[in-house]
């Protein structure tokens, strides 16, 4: 069996997100978050890009097209999403601090343990 290209569509989803979380920390910032039309665009911006989380996964499998490239930036992309949304929303007085703490430690761990099994030859998924 062939195995898919690394730069297939579930993978260029996957690295547009990334290359959106910019422009969604933009517009949450924009006039120092106060501006209720920048805070609606932010709100959709960081919607569509979740959005993007689970159709290049679903495609991915639906493609049979899951590469071991997919598998490592994906959570990669869902932890650089998570903490723009997080550290962003603490910064404007949103969201507690001990809030974002919590979570983003618990996303740090995760990162540490998956690296550490990529270590033994195991990428998870």
């Amino acid at each position: 069996m062939r195995r898919p290209s690394e730069l297939n569509l579930p993978n260029s989803i996957t690295i547009l997100r990334i290359l959106a979380l910019p422009l969604c920390a933009y517009a949450l910032f924009r006039n120092g978050g106060d501006d209720y039309t920048w805070r609606v665009i932010a709100w959709w911006l960081f919607f569509l890009v979740g959005l993007t989380d689970m159709l290049d996964g679903k495609l991915a499998r639906s493609r049979n097209s899951v590469t071991e490239f997919g598998k490592l930036l994906d959570p990669i992309a869902d932890k650089a999403f998570i903490g723009t949304a997080l550290i962003g929303l603490s910064m404007l007085g949103r969201m507690p601090w001990w809030i974002t703490g919590i979570i983003l430690f618990r996303e740090v761990g995760i990162t540490i343990y998956r690296f550490a099994v990529i270590r033994k030859g195991v990428i998870p998924a």
